[in-house]
């Protein structure tokens, strides 16, 4: 668990999986999309997602150090990291 406890994301990821094999296990039907519209729509959000994701890590990075960067990043909501960020903590 992070410092604020929060999950950590290792559990959150495990979460899934199993959720994916129960969906397996229960025989759900998954339709994905066959138009290249809705292909992209469901990729480019993704990659510009990470992509400014990436790119505020980056600059946290820049700025303080690395254990309080992924301290800000990984185990605290946006709004409070951008706050200690600004508060110079």
């Amino acid at each position: 668990m992070c410092r604020t406890g929060q999950p950590d994301s290792a559990l959150n990821a495990l979460a899934g999986v199993m959720a994916l094999f129960l969906s397996v296990l229960l025989g759900e039907h998954w339709a994905l999309p066959h138009a290249r519209g809705g292909v992209v729509g469901l990729d480019l959000p993704g990659r510009i997602g990470s992509l400014i994701a990436f790119s505020a890590y980056r600059y946290v990075v820049e700025r303080v150090s690395p254990t309080l960067a992924a301290d800000l990043c990984v185990c605290q909501s946006a709004g409070r990291a951008v706050r200690r960020l600004v508060a110079g903590r």
